[in-house]
Parts: structure tokens; sequence; C-alpha cells
């Protein structure tokens, strides 16, 4: 819960939407309601900040001789379906497509390529020059699983601190 509420707060100052948690996986979109010319440099500065907060609440517990907690965020642009789906015995609001699919696969890349921050070419340049740090290294593109067409991949190295908006 306490996670939850860290990365949630972050998410909704960058008026980010929270889809869903997925056990300790947080699902969030942007502009999916209400598309917005920023809506890429959002996620990823929202992105880099929950990185920067999660660190820094993971030392606090580390200090209180808690467990600490290491995330991995992968993002992705692109076309989702939203709205609802399923039956009349299930009904859930949610986003669907290609997009979701492959920014969770970013996400798993970051387990194996040692950087905390897997992003696709698309979302860097759909957020254009404002996208944050430019120390952004290319991933083989091989790595990522169920692919049959490449994209660019790229990943921060480390965890960032948040830049100055």
């Amino acid at each position: 819960a306490e996670f939850r509420s860290v990365v949630t707060d972050v998410i909704f100052e960058y008026d980010g939407m929270v889809d869903k948690f997925i056990g300790d996986a947080v699902l969030a979109v942007f502009g999916s309601l209400e598309p917005a010319a920023d809506d890429a440099e959002r996620a990823i500065r929202c992105g880099l900040k929950v990185l920067a907060t999660v660190d820094a609440w993971s030392a606090s517990r580390g200090a209180q001789r808690k467990p600490q907690v290491s995330i991995g965020i992968g993002a992705h642009y692109g076309e989702v379906f939203v709205g609802a789906v399923g039956n009349e015995r299930m009904l859930e609001f949610t986003v669907l497509g290609d997009a979701v699919n492959l920014a969770e696969r970013l996400e798993r890349l970051t387990r194996t390529v040692g950087g905390a921050f897997v992003v696709s070419r698309d979302i860097l340049e759909a957020a254009g020059p404002a996208q944050g740090p430019a120390t952004w290294a290319a991933v083989s593109q091989s790595l990522i699983v169920g692919r049959l067409k490449g994209i660019e991949v790229f990943s921060l190295p480390t965890h960032p601190q948040e830049e100055q908006v």
C-alpha cells in the first residue's frame, strides 16, 4: 500500500492515469482520455521522478531496517483501445493494444539490460527535445520477446535524478 501511494502520487502529479495494479506492477497511461501534445514528455518526466522518489523512499526503508525496493520502468508511445472490456459478469475500464504490450516488454528488459528505465524510440521522438537526459543508451532489438519486427530501444544505465522542469 505504501509503494502504491508513493508511485500514484507521482503519476497524478504528471496528470497520468493509473489503469491498474498487477501484483507489484503499475500500468500508468498518459493522454488516453484527453490526448495532449506533451503526453510523451510527461510520461518520461514522470518515469524519471518515479525512479528518484522510489529510490529515496527505499533508502528511508533501509534506514528503518526494512527491505529496500528497486524498480524498473518501460515506456512506449502508440495507439491504444480505451474503454470498457468484458461481459455482463465482469466489466473493466482499461487500455489495450500493442503499445501496452510493448511497454510491458520494455519494463521486463530493465531486469536484463542494467537500466532502470527502458523506452522506445517512438516515445523519445514524441517527447521531442524536452525528453529529459540525453544519456539514453541503445539496447539490442533482439532482446524484445515476441516481436517479429525490431524497434529501436534505449535505456538509462542507472537511476537518474529527476531533472528540474
